[in-house]
């Protein structure tokens, strides 16, 4: 296994869309969706009618697997800059942003995009729900499990300040500040009339 922090990230990231694209896939057969998810990724290279065949599916799952990395690597960096507590609402919280900003505000608003973005309610809360099961799997499986591969690298495995491998922690030693002036004459002075 490797120990490259980037590459754990990214392998994190393809865990929670494959996760998310397993949920998708069974919201859509029990009807609480209308789309799978992988079809607003594919729908950036595709027409809409591309969309459902073959290798409009093929397509999907390839950019569907770069977003998800690339937000894979985004979580890893907020993880190790704010440390792994609470790590699920942070991973909650990423993925959250994916579906507020690339699935709501890009997707929605893109021209060539536009026209298959589905407005049902239904649709975009199963989306929303996808995206969330995304950024807290993405956020446990590197935590939990890939970190430990990181862990092995870092020359102090002391983590515990809730800090990832590769953050650094710089201690300063901090002299005592000296007494004022008024303050050590006092002293000379008590110290004399004793």
């Amino acid at each position: 296994m490797t120990k490259d922090q980037f590459t754990l990230w990214v392998l994190s990231g393809i865990a929670g869309v494959i996760t998310r694209d397993t949920y998708s896939f069974f919201a859509r057969k029990i009807g609480f969706a209308k789309f799978y998810i992988w079809h607003q990724a594919a729908s950036i290279f595709t027409a809409r009618a591309d969309l459902t065949t073959v290798w409009g599916h093929v397509i999907g799952f390839f950019a569907d697997i770069i977003i998800g990395g690339m937000f894979g690597v985004f979580t890893g960096l907020l993880l190790k800059w704010q440390g792994t507590k609470n790590y699920i609402i942070k991973g909650w919280g990423v993925g959250g942003m994916a579906w507020l900003f690339l699935y709501g505000l890009v997707y929605h608003n893109l021209p060539f995009t536009k026209a298959s973005a589905p407005a049902e309610a239904v649709s975009n809360l199963s989306a929303f729900i996808g995206h969330s099961v995304f950024g807290i799997t993405t956020a446990v499986v590197y935590v939990k499990w890939l970190s430990k591969y990181a862990l092995e690298t870092d020359n102090n495995n002391k983590n515990t300040n809730g800090e990832l491998p590769g953050s650094q922690v710089i201690y300063v030693e901090v002299e005592k500040p000296q007494p004022s002036i008024l303050r050590r004459i006092k002293n000379r002075f008590v110290r004399k009339i004793k």
